[in-house]
């Protein structure tokens, strides 16, 4: 049980256990040298292999034509390529042997009282195939990649009060399972994978599509004849078999949850572990599974299904449970209780676990799918229908508004525009139920479940750290994209070995990375020209060079030689306020040269809860191109770092918004200046808009109500902003594309809704 958390920071200890005194410093040990790439001979092998197999995914008969014609261009020169098949080349593979864990299996089948006549499943053998979860959580824990994005203080009390666990680090074991389909085409292919994590690591790591989350097994999916496929006894079986695989492949577990173990840390340390099963993500069905209840029960508290919003239910748990049980008929648990009382939780083999206190807030399909599609998104529906034609605000979505056949990501992507489009269309209190809805979620139903998500978020920092959308991600790595690339035939098989393989790539890829062999590229360190420098925040990718009077008279603004002038001013004299007009012609002469411009520059910032690298350093690229894609011109807008936030001012950190028109660099008295020509726009008011909570914006303009343009240093420069138009109530014109909202509209809603980043800055 994971009840109040108090901190017990792990104490690092030596190999033999003994606790080392604090701030002992590591004991060298005999690293690899740096040129042993085992099990590839070279850092060109293991490049090509981790490229084709895992990035390109090219399959094994493109890759025999391409080695092939790779040794036909050889043959003059002698040479041969680095692998001579396929073969060799996943034979390599195989042959790593860093944190090597291999797979298991075990049967399972019916032992239950058998019919007269059985049904075929009573007599069905299941065969599992596992990896043992007690290692994996082992490499992860030893993996130098997880190093420094690792908590090593969650505790429970009840632990706690062990002396023998005093000085532990407690690792609770995270798992998800989801049922997927990959094919329906040929035949319904279904797979019902369990994943694991471990619930020290941070979410950035959980969110960067590394083996911070693993599969570890396929789940058995018993399937019989139409006949007997409705009975009870069948359905009571597949249940009880999904609890006794579950404390099967858990099993090993068991002495470390009585008693910690040594282990080494991805930080050269040792720690006694002491591991726990801890939540569990899944959505509603299998949290009926998993707490073995009546669907339509709360998995939570002894709610009944026809009033769920009574406040002063009984919280489920398993002590109450086992009474009930023990006490009451059958049927008296599934009318009164809603507890299907012949089936055993899988977490009653194990020590301080209460599945009821285990289940996660589902954000994905409880709030995002739930209420955002199912009740809010059809309640403006029908409002519409009833009072105007069709709304032309949603034109653009890419499946206008068969909101049934959208996706999570279709309707996440919704959401960031939904609230402006409806805004001046519907009743106002309709409004600030969707701005209400969008807050929460970036935080975090007209849904009983909500009343549960306050403890869940104080036990496991959820919804945002822990939610089926973790598995939805990894659905596509180890499951839809594996079973891709399988000849259909005996699929489990090949998909295991897929993922090992993927798993002995990512893992040799981290042994290398912490050795400091994955430096510059291939070609770079041949040369042995190789010098590792730090780069700016924001870089400039130069297109091409012209003149500063000759990109006055292309962008149509005359004045960019003396905005280049002020520009230059306020680098020179950065402590100086004055007018440039009032500077000396010798003091800062100007620039009227050759200046390059570019069509778009990269950010990286660190955004801890959007995608992005373990670190949680993120990159997006700001474009400004007459063109994008062939649909028009592009000219983002970026949160520009123009003053320090004031004591007591909300809002966006002192910071404000601006288009990007072009970016340039030219080189003025031996100095490199990478900038950027702005169109400002101006904060409408003081605060958030009431209605939507997000914050207005105009256009700005001179005193010559002339755009109000600079030029500014791209290090300025934050992050892209994404502007929503205000459409008020007129509807839009069909014939205005996405890229001239920007010229066509006059004000615009800061969207925080964009990602957590922007939620994070415009709040």
């Amino acid at each position: 049980m994971l009840r109040s958390i108090i901190c017990h920071a792990g104490q690092p200890c030596d190999a033999s256990g003994d606790f080392l005194p604090t701030g002992t410093q590591l004991e060298p040990h005999q690293p690899k040298p740096p040129n042993n790439w085992s099990p590839y001979s070279t850092r060109l092998k293991f490049k090509l292999a981790d490229f084709i197999y895992m990035h390109n995914q090219m399959s094994a008969g493109n890759l025999n034509i391409l080695l092939d014609l790779w040794a036909a261009s050889l043959v003059e020169a002698g040479g041969h390529p680095i692998f001579s098949s396929h073969t060799e080349m996943y034979q390599t593979i195989d042959s790593t042997q860093v944190r090597d864990v291999k797979w298991q299996f075990f049967a399972v089948k019916y032992t239950g009282d058998v019919e007269v006549d059985p049904a075929p499943w009573m007599h069905d053998e299941y065969d599992i195939w596992f990896w043992d979860p007690h290692k994996v959580i082992q490499n992860m824990l030893a993996n130098p990649e997880f190093a420094k994005e690792m908590d090593y203080q969650p505790f429970p009390d009840i632990i706690a009060q062990d002396v023998d666990c005093l000085g532990s680090t407690f690792v609770p074991i995270t798992l998800g399972s989801d049922k997927t389909t990959v094919s329906v085409a040929t035949r319904q292919n279904d797979y019902y994978p369990l994943y694991l994590s471990i619930g020290n690591i941070h979410n950035n790591v959980h969110q960067a599509h590394c083996n911070g989350v693993t599969l570890i097994t396929f789940l058995a999916m018993p399937k019989t004849t139409r006949e007997h496929a409705g009975k009870d006894t069948f359905h009571k079986f597949q249940c009880q078999l999904f609890h006794s695989s579950l404390g099967c492949i858990l099993k090993t577990f068991k002495p470390s949850i009585e008693k910690p173990e040594v282990i080494p840390f991805g930080d050269g340390h040792h720690q006694h572990v002491i591991y726990g099963i801890g939540p569990y993500i899944a959505d509603y069905e299998e949290q009926a599974l998993l707490t073995c209840i009546v669907c339509n029960r709360c998995p939570q508290c002894l709610a009944y299904h026809n009033n769920l919003d009574k406040n002063d239910t009984l919280q489920s748990c398993h002590d109450h449970t086992e009474l009930l049980i023990a006490k009451s008929s059958l049927a008296t648990l599934w009318d009164e209780y809603g507890i299907v009382g012949e089936l055993i939780p899988f977490t009653n083999d194990f020590l301080h676990a209460d599945i009821y206190e285990l289940i996660t807030p589902n954000l994905l399909h409880q709030i995002i799918k739930g209420v955002f599609k199912d009740h809010l998104v059809e309640w403006v529906e029908k409002y519409l229908i009833a009072a105007v034609t069709p709304f032309p605000g949603l034109q653009h979505f890419p499946q206008e508004c068969h909101f049934k056949q959208w996706m999570g990501d279709d309707l996440k992507a919704l959401m960031k525009v939904y609230l402006p489009a409806i805004e001046g269309h519907v009743p106002k209190e309709i409004v600030c139920t969707f701005h209400v809805l969008l807050e929460f979620c970036y935080l975090i139903q007209k849904n009983h479940a909500v009343k549960h998500y306050k403890q869940l978020i104080q036990l496991f920092g959820a919804p945002n750290g822990l939610c089926s959308s973790i598995t939805k991600l990894k659905h596509v790595k180890a499951v839809k994209k594996p079973y891709q690339h399988t000849n259909k035939y005996h699929t489990l098989d090949q998909m295991l070995l897929i993922n090992q393989q993927l798993d002995k790539l990512a893992v040799s890829q981290a042994d290398f990375d912490s050795r400091g062999m994955l430096q510059g590229t291939c070609l770079l360190m041949s040369q042995g020209d190789y010098e590792e420098v730090s780069g700016p925040r924001v870089k400039v990718h130069h297109n091409q060079a012209t003149t500063v009077v000759a990109l006055a008279g292309d962008l149509c603004i005359p004045n960019l030689p003396e905005l280049v002038c002020a520009f230059l001013v306020g680098q020179l004299y950065p402590d100086d306020n004055c007018d440039p007009a009032d500077i000396s012609h010798l003091e800062c002469p100007g620039y009227e040269g050759q200046i390059s411009i570019c069509n778009s520059a990269s950010l990286t910032f660190y955004a801890l809860h959007d995608l992005s690298g373990i670190g949680g350093m993120h990159q997006e690229y700001i474009c400004t191109t007459p063109a994008w894609r062939q649909e028009g011109p592009r000219y983002d807008c970026v949160f520009v770092m123009t003053g320090l936030e004031l004591e007591g001012m909300h809002g966006m950190h002192g910071m404000d918004i601006a288009r990007v028109l072009h970016f340039c660099l030219f080189k003025s008295g031996g100095i490199y200046y990478p900038c950027a020509v702005m169109h400002w726009f101006h904060h409408i008011g003081d605060e958030p808009d009431e209605t939507t909570g997000m914050w207005m914006v105009c256009l700005s303009l001179n005193r010559h109500d002339k755009h109000n343009l600079t030029v500014i240093h791209v290090g300025t420069i934050f992050c892209a902003v994404h502007l929503i138009p205000m459409y008020g109530q007129d509807f839009m014109p069909q014939d205005i594309a996405p890229c001239h909202s920007y010229d066509t509209f006059h004000s615009f809603y800061v969207n925080k809704f964009a990602d957590h980043h922007a939620f994070k800055v415009a709040y």
